[in-house]
């Protein structure tokens, strides 16, 4: 081991907006849906606008009003393993990373599962928005 440190994960906001607002999976995945999402890497956090099912808004330390409809995150070293480009076992989606590795994803859990094919989308969103960073 080198001893260097892994540097934070930050989440690509504008690019995942971007990404999103290309992604005919999303569109259909989150018609009707209206929500804020916030999610959060170790402290840091930032807020996923949807009116109507389209994203509008992803910015950094969002307002906490009004409330947000889910909360999703974790520390920066399981952000590292969700958004590699083939993730190891239960890292594949935010569900599996909650159950089997201390991933939260909290709030109104109605609107998480019906909308779970568009939360999907948004994390298949930022894999490809970090890959092009690399």
């Amino acid at each position: 081991m080198s001893g260097a440190t892994k540097a934070r994960v930050r989440l690509p906001l504008d690019a995942v907006i971007a990404l999103l607002g290309q992604d005919p999976e999303w569109a259909l995945a989150a018609r009707f849906w209206t929500a804020r999402i916030a999610f959060f890497v170790d402290d840091e956090r930032s807020v996923l606008t949807i009116e109507s099912g389209k994203a509008v808004t992803f910015r950094p330390n969002g307002s906490a009003s009004p409330p947000c409809t889910l909360r999703i995150g974790g520390p920066s070293g399981l952000w590292d393993e969700l958004l590699q480009p083939v993730p190891r076992p239960f890292f594949q989606d935010f569900l599996p990373a909650s159950l089997h590795h201390g991933f939260v994803c909290e709030g109104d859990l109605e609107s998480f599962y019906a909308y779970y094919g568009a939360i999907s989308r948004i994390l298949v969103a930022m894999r490809r928005a970090v890959a092009e960073q690399r």
